[in-house]
């Protein structure tokens, strides 16, 4: 239930009870250590990498990237797509309205067709009806934690000064879906 509202155990939580959690449900695997939510996961920073390969799919219609964009996954590809199959792995009893292999029918109502709505496009045109090669694909570039690679925000040295209400404003956490 916590998935499909989109709720994720803080890691402190997770880790003070990591030992009964894993032992209730039978898992032994340290790669499943440490339990809890994974901020990187859900970052929307991008590196270079992201932003280099946003830029080369920018204008290219679904032609051209349908055969390519799934070649070479960037780290936000992969956080994409392990989020969008979380999503679909707690959607047991409901259909899925977006995005499947039939949606691009409607990107020319877009103004413009952002890249992620290509990579889903490209995913559910090869993996929509194969979840599990699908999954096998983005396994491998975890296994290489891809998805974890992201921009590292460092604060300016030369940063104008805040005003009180910027700083109030930097405190705040809003909360995301995505």
């Amino acid at each position: 239930m916590f998935n499909i509202a989109g709720f994720h155990i803080p890691k402190q939580v997770a880790f003070k009870h990591q030992a009964v959690i894993l032992e209730k449900i039978g898992w032994d695997h340290p790669g499943l250590k440490p339990l809890g939510h994974e901020k990187r996961l859900y970052t929307k920073a991008l590196n270079g990498e992201d932003i280099e390969k946003q830029d080369e799919y920018e204008d290219c219609d679904r032609e051209e990237y349908l055969d390519s964009i799934l070649e070479e996954l960037s780290p936000y590809d992969v956080r994409q797509l392990i989020i969008m199959e979380d999503e679909v792995s707690q959607t047991k009893l409901f259909s899925k309205l977006w995005p499947t292999s039939e949606t691009f029918a409607y990107f020319p109502y877009l103004e413009e067709t952002p890249y992620c709505e290509k990579l889903m496009d490209a995913y559910e045109y090869y993996y929509g009806e194969h979840r599990d090669e699908g999954r096998e694909l983005i396994n491998q570039y975890c296994g290489m934690k891809t998805h974890l690679r992201v921009k590292i925000e460092h604060p300016k040295q030369d940063a104008p000064e805040q005003t009180p209400q910027q700083k109030q404003l930097a405190k705040l956490s809003i909360p995301s879906v995505f």
